[in-house]
């Protein structure tokens, strides 16, 4: 069984576990299996310049716990570096528009109610490809990473 370390900002996964994780779990061959990235766009950057670090942990830490909210039914909920997250779900009984929304919503409902505003860039893969084939881990967080950064060139362009 692969122990997972509590991260020291916002007591979810670090990547080094994350990584460990993912190459340990056996199970994970066996079933279907997601990997959903997400990242604070700019507003990261732009919270420490002009309003402090504190401010900026704080936005990392309530990505983080909305994350947790959103897939406390999954397997992990990890950082995977300063604003960038992962979601490993296994099995998932909904499709990624119904995740995106959710996590949509849970961010504009913490925009109402905070002083700092939120925007989080996503995407995602799956492990196996469309005729059954597993993808190396390289390529499956390869493909989430490029998910997201189309989901972030998108939102600038609006």
């Amino acid at each position: 069984e692969t122990k997972l370390k509590p991260d020291y900002i916002q007591k979810i996964t670090d990547l080094g576990i994350t990584e460990v994780y993912i190459k340990e779990e056996e199970q994970v061959r066996s079933q279907e299996v997601v990997l959903l990235k997400s990242e604070l766009e700019n507003t990261f950057k732009e919270l420490n310049d002009n309003l402090g670090h504190s401010v900026g942990d704080i936005a990392i830490k309530d990505t983080a716990n909305k994350l947790q909210v959103i897939f406390a039914n999954y397997d992990l909920v990890a950082r995977f570096g300063g604003d960038e997250f992962c979601v490993i779900l296994k099995n998932p009984t909904i499709d990624e528009q119904e995740w995106y929304a959710s996590l949509e919503r849970e961010i504009q409902l913490y925009n109402r109610n905070s002083r700092s505003l939120l925007s989080v860039a996503k995407g995602g893969s799956y492990l196996r490809e469309r005729d059954g084939k597993i993808k190396t881990i390289s390529d499956w967080k390869y493909q989430a990473d490029q998910e997201m950064y189309e989901d972030k060139s998108r939102k600038r362009r609006k």
